[in-house]
């Protein structure tokens, strides 16, 4: 994993399978280098889940918020020419999550064909840190921190731009 372009990202989403993306974070990394990072919202084609928005408070109030002024579209399906853009212009080869199982879901089918054709490698904090917990367990995001000695603010947590920080500081312990 050392030296590789690491695309590190965390989605937020409206629920768990065939719904909207209301926001997507990532840290663009060459081991502990930032070279890049960004979150964009959007809003929800569908009807706001009532549980999602509880666990990470993106109502459509709060998207509007948090957009003002934005320039990109309002959907996350629509805007997924973007994401593949930056995974070029960076010369991404590696795709990393904590939860990389649920949020893989969410990218454009073309980032996707990439790591089935092995273009992008993968990486799966939560898997990999397995071995740290009692019975082998996957990790939370706050446990795998815990393990690592890694500061975690509950109340930050379950915001896109927070959880791929967090993603990032444990890959870069991970990695060491």
């Amino acid at each position: 994993m050392k030296n590789k372009i690491n695309f590190i990202f965390d989605t937020e989403t409206n629920g768990f399978a065939n719904c909207s993306v209301l926001s997507i974070s990532y840290i663009i990394c060459q081991n502990d280098n930032i070279l890049h990072k960004d979150t964009r919202y959007y809003f929800a084609k569908e009807p706001y889940n009532y549980h999602a928005c509880k666990v990470h408070g993106l109502d459509e109030d709060t998207i509007k918020d948090k957009r003002d002024n934005c320039s990109y579209p309002l959907y996350f399906i629509d805007d997924k020419n973007w994401l593949i853009d930056i995974l070029n212009k960076y010369n991404v080869n590696n795709i990393v999550a904590h939860n990389l199982s649920f949020d893989i879901k969410f990218l454009p089918q073309e980032i996707k064909n990439k790591i089935k054709n092995q273009d992008y490698s993968t990486f799966c904090t939560m898997q990999q840190n397995r071995h740290l917990t009692p019975n082998n367990k996957a990790p939370k995001l706050i446990e795998a921190c815990e393990l690592l000695n890694i500061e975690f603010d509950d109340n930050e947590a379950h915001s896109s731009d927070y959880d791929t920080l967090k993603c990032f500081e444990v890959f870069v312990k991970t990695i060491d």
